[in-house]
């Protein structure tokens, strides 16, 4: 049986996130920490973020939405510090580990995808150009 995210057209690292968000969304019940509110929102939050900016760009051609993502997961690894619960191992852990890997593939894939563009305007400009219309010779012009 194949799964959601293996149908997904994209890098694979596009979709190594959208499971690391998945994950991580369910992370404060299947961790055990839910009942710090503070870890639970941003874990929430954060993995919808990331799991919408890896769909965005699974979707489409632009490599931007990588640097986005890229973005959120490096809140992701600041976020125990700057929201207070850094005291608490396993949220803090889950963050720093998910941030951290989140970081290197929206990268890698933004490098990827980045590359693969340019190479493709290389190709198409590499082409020979279309030929432009035909001037008339000299003394075979027509009348007006």
């Amino acid at each position: 049986m194949r799964s959601i995210v293996e149908g997904l057209p994209g890098y694979w690292q596009d979709k190594t996130i959208i499971a690391l968000s998945l994950f991580l969304a369910a992370s404060p019940w299947l961790a055990g920490y839910g009942d710090l509110a503070v870890a639970q929102w941003n874990a929430v939050v954060v993995a919808v973020a990331l799991a919408a900016g890896s769909l965005s760009v699974v979707f489409t051609t632009p490599y931007w939405p990588d640097f986005v993502t890229a973005f959120m997961a490096f809140w992701l690894v600041l976020s125990p510090r700057i929201l207070g619960f850094s005291d608490r191992l396993i949220p803090t852990v889950i963050a720093g580990a998910v941030g951290s890997v989140v970081i290197v593939l929206a990268l890698w894939s933004a490098v990827r995808r980045s590359h693969e563009l340019l190479t493709a305007r290389r190709r198409d400009s590499s082409e020979p150009p279309a030929q432009p219309p035909s001037k008339p010779t000299p003394g075979h012009e027509k009348a007006a």
